[in-house]
């Protein structure tokens, strides 16, 4: 099965709130543009709900009511999008980068091979980033060989990759595992990247097993926000989170489990084969309920 075009797909455009959504690269992105990507691509031709969240992050740079702030080092940066989809977290991500006058930075919006087609689509509307390192590259999840290819390419230009961007990924039971172990394929470094993730809770029923096989892999915390009444999470009123996570330093020595069931299970984990499961997501749930 397409992974794009689910049985029974009945979705429609979405729209952002007018906020930093709102820029020269929206136009690509509309409710027209997304209906007719839908058709085509399925899934990966809307823009989903946390995409705006994480817009809005990437407007509100190093602000001081945001914590933690998506800080900037002096230094180059080269940003990996895992399902980029549309591709305007990555290029509404480019474009605050080169307003910033920041020209050797890299942005590489990675999705299956087929939806590649539509992310160079879309790329050649974005006339704001004519002046950016944008670039497109399959990497469909789970797929050791895809990962590699991307980490070969930066690593031969003299780079590292320094951030892993990924908008609202976590749904579908079937794709929790193979997502997973891409972003295990991309941070397996000396020095693994940041990881920013924007999700929207949907059905933690299903969700869950996600987190507590990922917090075993990397340590998370959600960015929250400063309001009036104190902290408050970031993107709380939509259902949403935004998480910043790196690799615990001892997994980088773990094996991966070569199966979807081992891995979301914990096995090797911790360096046994034992199942386990981490409890940062479930103890953030209960801290919002207080």
């Amino acid at each position: 099965m397409d992974p794009n075009f689910p049985r029974d797909l009945a979705i429609s455009a979405s729209s952002g709130d007018g906020g930093p959504a709102a820029s020269s690269t929206s136009s690509a992105f509309n409710a027209e543009a997304q209906t007719n990507a839908i058709q085509r691509y399925g899934i990966a031709g809307r823009v989903w709900e946390a995409a705006y969240i994480l817009l809005r992050y990437f407007h509100d740079l190093d602000s001081a009511i945001i914590e933690p702030p998506f800080h900037l080092p002096s230094g180059p940066i080269t940003a990996i999008e895992l399902g980029a989809g549309m591709g305007v977290t990555g290029f509404m991500l480019a474009e605050t980068l080169i307003s910033l006058g920041r020209r050797d930075d890299r942005v590489i919006l990675t999705d299956l091979p087929e939806v590649c087609d539509l992310l160079r689509e879309n790329l050649r509307l974005q006339a704001s980033l004519r002046l950016s390192d944008v670039r497109v590259a399959p990497l469909a999840w789970g797929n050791l060989r895809h990962a590699e290819d991307v980490r070969d390419q930066v690593a031969s230009d003299g780079r590292s990759i320094t951030h892993v961007i990924c908008s609202d990924l976590v749904y579908f039971p079937e794709l929790l595992a193979p997502l997973l172990r891409s972003l295990l394929h991309i941070t397996s470094s000396t020095s693994p990247p940041l990881v920013i993730i924007s999700y929207k809770i949907r059905s933690l029923v299903k969700e869950t097993a996600f987190w507590n096989a990922f917090g075993l892999w990397f340590a998370f915390e959600p960015v929250l926000v400063r309001k009036e009444k104190g902290w408050a999470r970031f993107g709380e009123e939509n259902d949403a989170y935004i998480f910043c996570a790196r690799r615990r330093p001892d997994s980088l020595a773990w094996a991966i489990p070569e199966s979807d069931e081992a891995l979301l299970a914990g096995q090797e984990a911790q360096g046994t084969l034992t199942g386990k499961s981490d409890d940062t997501f479930e103890l953030l749930l209960m801290m919002d309920l207080e």
